[in-house]
């Protein structure tokens, strides 16, 4: 994996409870073998999508030029930053949104305290992610025949994210009207 469960803070801060002892340390376990397992796949898919047939050369190259520059825009492992945490929250909230037992699937409500929108935490950070995977493309774009030489490059996946009208490269936002 190229991120972890430090990436998941501030804006991406899940509702985990603190480790302790008993119960609670088994929870606190089980909740981060579940974001592991959430890392391991939606990670995996964003590098598909993003790289397609690339994305074996890209994981490879991470720590070396003309892969390295892409790295630093993918990751910051400074800051705590990624795409690729964005990508994985945003799954993960929204899984996490709805709780399914043998009766069917239902949202828990709150007795003390305002329940709002899942848009509340996922919009923002999914736009965050859109801003980052645009400097991704166009650095691919500007550098493509260093990074891709002969190799055919599937460039499908993006479409999910961006539009290009043939100017420049558009965002898939979302906004809170889910427009």
């Amino acid at each position: 994996m190229i991120i972890d469960r430090t990436y998941f803070w501030g804006s991406r801060r899940l509702p985990f409870k603190s480790t302790a002892t008993g119960t609670a340390a088994r929870l606190a376990t089980a909740q981060g073998v579940e974001l592991d397992q959430y890392i391991a796949m939606y990670e995996d898919e964003m590098l598909t999508l993003l790289f397609g047939d690339l994305k074996d050369a890209y994981v490879a190259g991470r720590g070396t030029m003309p892969w390295s520059a892409v790295d630093a825009l993918m990751v910051n492992s400074t800051t705590k930053d990624s795409l690729l945490a964005d990508y994985i929250f945003f799954h993960l909230w929204n899984d996490a949104s709805t709780s399914v037992d043998d009766s069917g699937t239902f949202v828990s409500t709150r007795d003390s305290g305002t329940v709002v929108s899942n848009a509340e935490r996922t919009l923002p950070v999914w736009n965050a992610m859109i801003d980052k995977i645009i400097l991704v493309i166009e650095h691919l774009s500007e550098h493509h025949d260093e990074l891709v030489g002969e190799l055919e490059f599937n460039y499908d996946g993006w479409t999910r994210f961006v539009i290009f009208d043939g100017r420049r490269t558009l965002g898939n936002y979302i906004n809170a009207f889910g427009l």
